[in-house]
């Protein structure tokens, strides 16, 4: 999907600022197009998946979701009594905390207590201490969150404007920074504040009193605080936002658009101009990919050309080994012919001395 900038924006994109933004990055050549597209929609999948995840740590605004969407978890699991098993749970959230007692009877594995406490930051029965930082640090950090949902919006749509080139231009990629930046600085400032003031100071340790066998029992329980689904996907959404901002970064804008910007003064071109200015910019593209073309072509013939020399090299050294062994094969021929010169003679030689006496031997 694509659409026109308004006169406004057309005049801001040949603005020096934002040409300097555009020529920031990598240039991508014809020859990427299916990777620059599949790179903006991955990237305007990350933003879509996070601003999921924001919604998601939302729902922590809610009290009654605080148990299921903490931004905060502690718990222990710990014996108050030989027969007495006892699981503590504290959930903090946006709105307040949530605190759950559960206490079984280990002998019949009966059910002693089971509460669930909901109570408010707000409220005058919140008696901890970081009551009103957690107070102060929600309201900060679910603006934050809600600003973030907001400039999710005109960054995945640029993402999705900037996946082809034609529809490419400095104002899209300006937007496109500077909503992932502050996407990425709200979720991250909404994480930190939070962690700062109010997870970081939640009680590690509290004491509660519960009935057993008509004896109110006194228990100090300790708990392991981690993160919640809320700062979990904080985090995460963080990342995503991370990677989609250094992606509308490193991808420069195409160079038509780093000019100045036209005239308005100017006459309208006629058709025939405008034709031809159309057939000029086509024959532009498929000049510079006949070059390309041409530069591929050159170097496989220079790779041709290395492998023919080699080859050439290869046969040389083949036919020298060859004449080595043919001349190797005339001197060991030869040789051959000498010995058996030398054989010859020795058996006529033999020949004649046995003749010499066995006439030697006739009476």
């Amino acid at each position: 999907m694509t659409w026109q900038l308004s006169p406004c924006l057309r005049k801001l994109n040949h603005n020096s600022c934002c040409i300097a933004i555009g020529k920031i990055g990598i240039k991508r050549d014809t020859d990427h197009t299916n990777l620059r597209f599949y790179q903006f929609v991955f990237c305007a999948g990350l933003i879509a998946v996070s601003a999921i995840l924001l919604c998601i740590s939302a729902i922590g605004l809610s009290l009654d979701g605080t148990d299921e969407y903490p931004w905060a978890h502690g718990s222990s699991a710990q014996f108050t009594q030989p027969e007495v098993q006892g699981r503590y749970d504290n959930y903090a959230g946006l709105s307040g905390f949530v605190t759950t007692w559960q206490a079984i009877n280990t002998t019949d594995n009966t059910a002693i207590l089971n509460e669930v406490v909901p109570i408010s930051w707000t409220d005058e029965q919140c008696i901890l201490q970081c009551c009103g930082d957690c107070h102060t640090a929600s309201v900060v950090s679910v603006s934050l969150v809600f600003v973030a949902i907001l400039a999710s919006l005109p960054t995945l749509m640029c993402n999705c404007q900037r996946a082809s080139a034609d529809s490419d231009d400095n104002v899209e990629k300006m937007l496109g920074v500077f909503g992932g930046i502050v996407c990425f600085a709200c979720t991250l400032t909404a994480f930190v504040v939070y962690y700062t003031m109010c997870a970081s100071k939640l009680p590690e340790t509290t004491m509660y009193a519960y009935k057993f066998g008509g004896l109110e029992i006194p228990v100090t329980v300790k708990y392991s605080y981690d993160l919640g689904i809320g700062e979990l996907s904080l985090i995460i959404a963080t990342v995503f936002q991370f990677v989609a901002v250094i992606n509308q970064i490193v991808v420069q804008t195409p160079e038509e658009h780093w000019g100045e910007e036209p005239d308005d003064n100017t006459p309208l071109l006629d058709k025939k101009e405008q034709d031809l200015i159309k057939e000029l910019a086509k024959a532009r593209k498929e000049s510079r990919r006949l070059q390309k073309e041409q530069e591929k072509n050159k170097a496989k013939g220079d790779d041709l050309k290395l492998a023919r020399d080699t080859a050439v090299n290869e046969a040389n050294e083949a036919a020298t080994a060859a004449h080595r062994a043919v001349k190797h094969l005339e001197e060991h021929g030869t040789k051959i012919g000498e010995r058996q010169k030398k054989l010859d003679a020795a058996k006529a030689l033999e020949g004649s001395l046995l003749h010499h006496e066995n006439l030697s031997a006739q009476p």
